[in-house]
């Protein structure tokens, strides 16, 4: 579904609505420039690419990919699973990760093919340790690193990056030495900077952990870690200022801030929060037109 959103008074107004063409769709990236929407069917493992119109609404599907295949643990990687899409820095790439194949799957993008923006590029899939299941990806700001947050396995692979090409070099575990409770690593986050970098952990962790990154070769460190002051934290995002991080604390129903020092990059609870039902993802809107 699509709405509009008023700049002024933050309401919003239904446009329309259009089938996925799948299962549980999980994630949306929105390319206003390109007039495209790349939904991802988790439930199905399937990515639809669906076309928009002049006003914002949505008109029709434009490509759509049906992954195949699974992975070893047999309840939830039975099948395909498109945790989401996310462009490469250069904007000539997309990248998708599926959970349920334990793959970051690597598209060339072509914006001037209307029919099949999508194709496959000469890496076609970066393959991670089985049974870990990849969720998200994010780049660092010097486009030179990609991090993938690995759900089932609670851990972040850092990889270099170069022209639609990934080479993984560090996979860092989210988990303290002595926890052996349930795993389920969520959001993955990069400071506007480039130093800091937040995971965070739902399962029985309900945490976010912080880790520094080395600005020449892109590997982390372990920081610190940090309750997310409430049960599963699925979504966080920092403030347009860098001195608040802001969590969606799922099963508690809250949305709780964090003030950040921008120096060490540690977050500490400021007490502050607003009631919700069940949020499971947060953005900030810079401008609306």
């Amino acid at each position: 579904m699509f709405y509009r959103l008023n700049p002024e008074s933050c309401e919003l107004t239904f446009l329309n609505r259009l089938s996925t063409g799948g299962g549980g769709a999980c994630h949306i990236l929105l390319d206003e420039n390109s007039r495209l929407a790349y939904v991802s069917n988790y439930g199905t493992g399937s990515l639809a690419v669906i076309s928009l119109k002049d006003d914002g609404s949505l008109n029709n599907t434009v490509q759509f990919i049906q992954n195949q295949g699974k992975s070893i643990d047999t309840r939830r990687q039975e099948g395909p699973h498109v945790h989401g899409a996310f462009y490469s820095p250069d904007g000539k790439y997309l990248l998708s990760p599926d959970l349920g194949t334990d793959k970051v799957n690597i598209y060339k993008y072509d914006p001037a093919n209307s029919s099949q923006p999508l194709t496959p590029s000469a890496q076609e899939y970066l393959s991670l340790k089985a049974g870990n299941g990849p969720r998200l990806v994010t780049f660092h700001p010097d486009s030179k690193f990609a991090y993938i947050i690995q759900e089932m396995g609670g851990a972040i692979t850092v990889c270099d990056y170069k022209d639609g090409k990934l080479s993984e070099k560090q996979t860092v575990t989210m988990m303290a030495p002595d926890f052996k409770g349930r795993v389920g690593a969520s959001g993955i986050l990069i400071s506007n900077d480039g130093r800091f970098l937040y995971a965070s952990n739902r399962g029985d962790a309900n945490e976010l952990v912080i880790y520094a990154i080395n600005k020449k070769d892109g590997k982390l460190s372990l920081i610190s870690r940090q309750p997310s002051m409430g049960k599963t934290p699925r979504s966080f995002v920092i403030d347009p200022t860098g001195k608040y991080l802001i969590v969606g604390n799922q099963e508690t129903n809250e949305i709780t801030v964090f003030a950040r020092d921008t120096k060490t990059g540690l977050i500490s609870p400021t007490g502050k929060k607003v009631e919700i039902s069940r949020p499971v993802s947060l953005k900030f809107v810079s401008s609306v037109e």
